[in-house]
């Protein structure tokens, strides 16, 4: 029989070499497939970006248009409640004015009222006097 003892044989230069190469090599193709990876991810980013850019340009253009739009309705708006506003008023001095003439025909229409019941009074004294001589 035959004894048979394997020994660990430490590897030679370039048996150390090549294995680093490979190693180096694998860790290379790894961190190739990473980038590769993170440049689809950035690509992808930039056009969301992009694309969330564009979208919000056009809400801040509808934006303003919604701001030009109620300015203009409000100045409209503001317009109309100041005619009304004169309107209003000029009525409300009207009124007064057509006020102020019937309360001095009423009290004209009184003065001549009290006069004719005072001449009417002096009548029927003046008849009844009459007819007392009579």
């Amino acid at each position: 029989m035959v004894n048979i003892t394997l020994e660990e044989v430490p590897l030679g230069h370039s048996a150390q070499t090549s294995s680093r190469k490979r190693a180096a090599s694998e860790q290379t193709a790894t961190l190739q497939k990473r980038n590769k990876q993170l440049e689809e991810e950035n690509k992808q980013l930039s056009l969301s970006l992009e694309e969330l850019d564009s979208q919000h340009n056009l809400a801040i253009q509808n934006v303003l248009e919604l701001k030009t739009e109620l300015q203009e309705k409000l100045s409209a708006v503001t317009a109309s409640y100041e005619a009304l506003k004169k309107e209003h008023a000029d009525k409300f001095i009207n009124s007064e004015l057509e006020l102020a003439r019937l309360k001095k025909q009423l009290d004209t229409v009184m003065q001549q009222q009290k006069a004719f019941e005072s001449e009417k009074q002096q009548l029927q004294m003046q008849a009844s006097s009459y007819e007392a001589e009579i």
